[in-house]
């Protein structure tokens, strides 16, 4: 038997659990459309910088700017290696994850495409060129870390697949040093990139971070 006091309460704890539970999903939800907010923003500030970069990612430049080494006017706009690289540049747009960006299906899926270009050393390092451009030019313009990150772990990964599959003068691929590049802070970056530029565009970059320790 339920007494008279609890008998009056009950209704009211009821209403009081009641509105206890809507609050939490109200909670909940409200969580769930931030997340949701933020997701969209940085996929919208991804497709902005990504298409930052289609003028420098197409070669058409004013002739006073800098492609960092790169020789981009080695190959016609519509050549297979401009191809691959954008095909490369897509990835790193809608990747979920930083392994995607050297998943192998992705991989089978450019080597089925541009079988010549696997083949090819020259063609390679001409891309990997291009990739640490780009990486280049993602620190310049301050774009998001995750692109200027990939544009040169992708770079090295090109340059060790070269040394590895076609010339044969390393036995395996050092993915170490290609996890320690996608996770490496901007200092880490930017030196990566300074030695391997002739120009001197990441110079007042150097100068901000070079204080900074190292990880």
């Amino acid at each position: 038997m339920i007494d008279r006091l609890t008998a009056l309460t009950l209704p009211l704890t009821r209403v009081n659990n009641t509105a206890a539970l809507n609050i939490r999903r109200a909670m909940v939800s409200r969580k769930k459309a931030k997340g949701k907010a933020r997701k969209a923003a940085a996929k919208a500030r991804a497709e902005e910088e990504f298409a930052a970069l289609l003028r420098f990612s197409l070669a058409k430049f004013k002739q006073s700017s800098c492609t960092h080494g790169w020789n981009h006017a080695e190959y016609p706009d519509r050549h297979d290696c401009y191809n691959f690289k954008w095909s490369v540049l897509d990835v790193f747009r809608r990747t979920k994850s930083i392994s995607d960006i050297f998943d192998a299906a992705e991989k089978a899926a450019l080597q089925h495409k541009y079988p010549e270009i696997w083949k090819d050393p020259a063609k390679l390092e001409w891309i990997a060129s291009a990739f640490v451009s780009i990486g280049v030019e993602a620190i310049i313009r301050e774009c998001d870390k995750y692109l200027y990150a990939y544009s040169v772990a992708y770079s090295e990964w090109i340059h060790q697949h070269v040394a590895c599959e076609l010339h044969k003068s390393v036995p395996a691929v050092y993915s170490a040093r290609l996890n320690e590049l996608i996770y490496a802070d901007k200092r880490r970056i930017i030196s990566y990139l300074k030695k391997r530029i002739p120009c001197s565009c990441l110079n007042s970059s150097y100068n901000v971070v070079k204080h900074l320790p190292k990880h």
